[in-house]
Order: structure tokens, then C-alpha cells, then sequence
């Protein structure tokens, strides 16, 4: 199926990147379900909704605590 389909893609491109070195992240993850299948995987980084959604700049600087 499509999600087959993309668990394939995705393995093909975290070992491509593995090989040559190169660091990816993986985007737009949103569910824990979708966390664990991209650790499954072998992905070492991720962003997206899941771990916190966009912030404007002053938010940012509260978090940074450099307001």
C-alpha cells in the first residue's frame, strides 16, 4: 500500500543519507505513530506539530529567555 510505499522511500533515503554522511531531518511529523515508524527506520531527527507547533518571534525569545 501508499504507506508501504513511503516506509520504503523513507529507509532508502536515511541510508543514502547514512552513507554519504549527510545529516536529514525528517518534516512534518505529527503523531507519535508516526515518530515511532521514523525511529523504527532508523531516522536520528524530526520536526514538526508533534513536538510543538509554529511560535511567532516573541514567543521564540521567551522560550530562548532573551526577552
Amino acid at each position: 500500500g501508499a504507506d508501504d510505499d513511503s516506509r520504503v522511500i523513507i529507509s532508502a533515503i536515511i541510508s543514502m543519507t547514512a552513507a554519504l554522511g549527510v545529516d536529514v531531518i525528517a518534516e512534518g511529523v505529527e503523531t507519535l505513530a508516526q515518530l515511532q515508524a521514523l525511529v523504527q527506520i532508523g531516522s536520528r531527527t524530526a520536526q514538526g506539530f508533534f513536538f510543538c507547533q509554529p511560535l511567532d518571534e516573541s514567543e521564540i525569545a521567551l522560550q530562548l529567555d532573551v526577552a
